[in-house]
């Protein structure tokens, strides 16, 4: 092979070599991510688990109240209803957190998906480059 020749596919080797470890980073990155959106998918099941223990908790104690109180039917109605008004707005927040986070999750997906197409095009043109040279020709 011919110093000029060798000198390209070395430069190719490099920069196959950086993409490599950059590819290497993204899919460590992407792991971090995995592993964050797995935790948080544990806590969020928890939370979950404790908002419906808590709510369960809540219903038995207002049907409680309600059989105890039967004479003050009225307030008790009134006390229940913003009792659920409080848990529906919490669900909701909660409802909104996840959507918010699931458009970041995608975004981000998307963006690393863009990125590792863009630097496998790369590599592609360059050795696409590489076969048309013609042989000792450089």
């Amino acid at each position: 092979m011919d110093p000029e020749t060798r000198s390209a596919v070395e430069g190719m080797q490099a920069r196959l070599d950086s993409m490599q470890a950059r590819l290497d980073s993204m899919q460590d990155q992407l792991v971090e991510i995995r592993s964050d959106l797995s935790g948080f998918q544990g806590e969020t099941r928890h939370e979950f688990a404790n908002v419906r223990r808590e709510m369960a908790e809540e219903f038995l104690n207002v049907r409680r109240e309600i059989r105890e109180e039967v004479g003050g039917v009225g307030v008790i109605v009134e006390a229940l209803r913003d009792d659920i008004r409080a848990v529906a707005d919490g669900i909701l927040a909660v409802a909104d957190s996840v959507t918010v986070l699931r458009t970041d999750i995608a975004a981000r997906f998307r963006a690393t998906d863009a990125v590792m197409r863009a630097s496998f095009a790369s590599v592609r043109a360059d050795i696409d480059d590489l076969r048309r040279r013609p042989a000792g020709g450089g």
